[in-house]
């Protein structure tokens, strides 16, 4: 009967010592991170701060400063969205990994526009991304902030 009691001490204590224990947090891929800082939990407005044309910062015109840029996730498709901006474009999105994002623009007057944009950095506040125009020589990095 002792060891009985014993060994049922034995494994409450287990099981109170095992539930109370702290769980390791889960770790997100960097494809995930990448994709949690773009959307938050759903979508997430950005705020333009700067433009660098060919590397040349330039100055914001009243337009830019009030320009925004939503992206919201398609829980459906992963790694996916949809985009709208403050100037009315709107498309979709997929992250390709965590530094490349390939954007379609659906409304565009001339057709559907598609892009790959690269990410240089991302966090829960910044998100600053550039893309290259090959037939005019151009790269433009943009910066975004979301309060």
């Amino acid at each position: 009967m002792k060891k009985v009691l014993s060994l049922l001490l034995i494994i409450t204590g287990a099981i109170l010592f095992t539930g109370c224990s702290k769980s390791i947090p889960d770790v997100l891929s960097p494809r995930d991170q990448s994709m949690k800082y773009l959307v938050g939990d759903g979508n997430k407005l950005w705020h333009l701060k700067q433009v660098y044309v060919n590397g040349i910062q330039q100055t914001l015109t009243d337009a830019q400063m009030k320009y925004t840029l939503t992206y919201t996730i398609n829980p459906a498709v992963a790694y996916s969205g949809t985009f709208t901006d403050s100037d009315g474009y709107k498309g979709n999105w997929k992250l390709i990994n965590d530094s490349e994002l390939y954007e379609v623009v659906t409304n565009n007057p001339s057709g559907n526009a598609a892009s790959t944009v690269i990410i240089n950095d991302i966090n829960e506040t910044k998100l600053d991304i550039e893309s290259t125009n090959n037939s005019i020589l151009t790269t433009v990095r943009k910066v975004y902030y979301a309060y």
